[in-house]
């Protein structure tokens, strides 16, 4: 119930990203400052649309879960839908620099970035899992998505060479919203 109601903050993304993918390729080889406008662009209107309606579904996991499937389900579930809330909106911000790496014609990197995730993952996965249950799973999925997101950003600054700053805000609100909100 959690996973399905947090995969609802993931329609920015989804809508956002077809439009920026082709501007970003364009404009990464012929205009690298405009690329890092058009990146900065896309962080600041990730954050400005994801942030309040995370912050909604953090704030009130507890009482609209309460509300919608009664106490014991609240009780339960509020903690696993605010991770899981916390980690859609650190994938929103991760989507912008896999992007520009796919746009730059580097998808071998966030392949090979996935597949040094993927054991490691696992091991995380069972280790918080035996220990807190499904509230370990989404502990785990918000840390995956967390090492992702920096992981991708620190691999997108070749090919953005003139996005610095932007790079660095990025890092900052995701590592800001986890820290800040969970």
């Amino acid at each position: 119930t959690a996973s399905e109601l947090v995969s609802k903050l993931s329609l920015f993304t989804s809508a956002l990203q077809p439009v920026l993918f082709p501007a970003l390729a364009t404009t990464l080889v012929c205009d690298p400052p405009r690329a890092a406008r058009l990146f900065d662009r896309g962080v600041r209107a990730t954050t400005v649309v994801v942030i309040p309606v995370t912050l909604c579904v953090v704030a009130f996991a507890h009482e609209g879960l309460r509300l919608w499937l009664g106490p014991e389900f609240a009780r339960e579930g509020a903690q696993v839908l605010q991770w899981l809330a916390i980690a859609t909106f650190v994938n929103a911000c991760a989507a912008l620099p896999y992007n520009a790496l796919q746009g730059a014609a580097r998808a071998d990197l966030p392949a090979k970035l996935h597949l040094v995730e993927v054991p490691l993952y696992l091991a995380t996965l069972y280790l918080f899992a035996t220990r807190w249950g499904l509230l370990g799973v989404a502990l785990a999925w918000t840390l995956r998505m967390l090492v992702d997101a920096l992981a991708l950003l620190v691999l997108a600054r070749p090919v953005l060479p003139d996005a610095g700053p932007a790079l660095w805000r990025a890092a900052r609100v995701c590592v800001g919203t986890v820290v800040g909100l969970g």
